[in-house]
């Protein structure tokens, strides 16, 4: 048994455009000078997490989450108030209702009382005469 002589060729690097050979890596040739402004030194330049600086992010969504629950609260106060001038509405209507049955109420039995006192002294005076 023998090894497959192709499985030992090494294969040649793939490029973008099947260059050959393959780009240099001149990433890291690529060096601003320490005394230039821009100048990060190598650990920052190499660490993903300083470049993907995500404080404003986060202070953005929280004001914003802030905003929106301030509109969700003024729209469940409007809400509120709305509701509560609707069961005022309501209660008053209410409440007249019973104030004019009351009154009606109120009239016949005091036309009652009237109609029976008149029949008492019409009786009383039948009696006497």
């Amino acid at each position: 048994m023998t090894a497959n002589p192709e499985s030992f060729i090494k294969e040649k690097a793939k490029t973008r455009f099947n260059g050959n050979p393959p780009h240099k890596d001149t990433f890291c040739l690529i060096v601003q000078d320490k005394l230039a402004p821009s100048y990060v030194d190598e650990h920052e330049r190499f660490d993903y997490r300083g470049k993907w600086d995500v404080d404003f992010q986060v202070a953005e969504k929280n004001r914003k989450n802030e905003i929106q629950s301030k509109v969700i609260e003024r729209n469940r106060e409007v809400n509120e108030n709305i509701m509560k001038k609707v069961q005022e509405k309501e209660n008053y209507k209410e409440m007249k209702d019973n104030l004019t049955q009351l009154m009606r109420t109120h009239k016949v039995y005091k036309y009652e009382i009237v109609r029976n006192l008149f029949f008492i002294c019409l009786e009383n005076l039948i009696e006497i005469k």
